[in-house]
């Protein structure tokens, strides 16, 4: 609320009922199913919803999705407030 006592006004997120808003990162591990992480593909979605896939900026939107060549083996998924989850796929 520091901004706020500055005069700056206050912007809250407008979450929709998907929630993509909530997420950072998406990345996908095509190489191990457990241990060390490596990040076959990887998109990041930027402060202004921006798409950063693999490493290079865009202009595009997410549209929710992520695909690879190969076929992913863990997914790791970060929200804003950094909090991770790794699920295995079978």
């Amino acid at each position: 609320m520091q901004s706020i006592k500055k005069g700056k006004t206050f912007n809250p997120i407008n979450i929709s009922e998907e929630g993509l808003e909530l997420i950072e990162l998406i990345a996908l591990d095509c190489e191990n199913t457990e241990g060390q992480w490596h990040s076959t593909t990887e998109i990041k979605i930027d402060k202004l919803g921006y798409v950063i896939k693999d490493g290079v900026k865009s202009k595009e939107f997410w549209d929710g999705k992520i695909s690879s060549d190969k076929k992913p083996l863990r997914v790791k998924i970060r929200n804003i407030s950094g909090d991770e989850t790794i699920k295995v796929m079978q």
